[in-house]
């Protein structure tokens, strides 16, 4: 294991006990854990991406804050990892994110739900959750892939905020 990926790993366990320690229970099952993904992964074939992630825009509940709400439509560069086994797939993000779905041909398509926390809305605060899907095909060389990610927060109150990113990763 390279310092590399020694820092990154150690970087995105804290990241996911900052997230997800402070939390009640979910009302869906919950994801892998990171340290599952990281274990697991030691015994599958995994590949170390560099992805571009666009976030393009949001849909419903004008008047609730995000955090994304201040990035705009900035690229931003990260690791993603993914692992392969037959036809199942497992996308690990720098966001914490752990996407598990299927490939068939150079096609995929892969979810993730979450118990999520609370925003600012119309000046209360309200619990939601997420659930959310990447999309895309990786090129006949296996070296580049594009797709498309979508977020729908679940707010408490029934209203729904969905954002959209665009990916585009080589392989490292």
């Amino acid at each position: 294991m390279t310092n590399r990926t020694i820092a990154f790993t150690i970087v995105f366990l804290v990241l996911n006990c900052v997230m997800g320690c402070g939390g009640g229970p979910s009302q869906l099952p919950a994801a892998p854990s990171s340290a599952a993904f990281i274990q697991s992964s030691a015994s599958g074939a995994q590949e170390r991406w560099n992805l571009t992630r666009t976030f393009t825009g949001h849909t419903g509940s004008e008047g609730c804050t995000l955090a994304l709400d201040a990035i705009g439509r900035a690229a931003s560069d990260s690791v993603l990892l993914i692992q392969r086994s037959d036809a199942s797939m497992r996308f690990f993000t720098a966001d914490h994110n752990t996407y598990i779905g299927a490939v068939a041909g150079n096609e995929f398509s892969a979810t993730e739900s979450e118990a999520g926390s609370t925003l600012e809305c119309g000046g209360a605060r309200i619990r939601f959750r997420t659930e959310a899907n990447v999309s895309g095909a990786f090129s006949s060389d296996g070296g580049t892939l594009v797709a498309k990610e979508t977020s729908v927060f679940l707010l408490e109150s029934g209203k729904t905020i969905t954002r959209h990113w665009d990916w585009q990763a080589r392989r490292d």
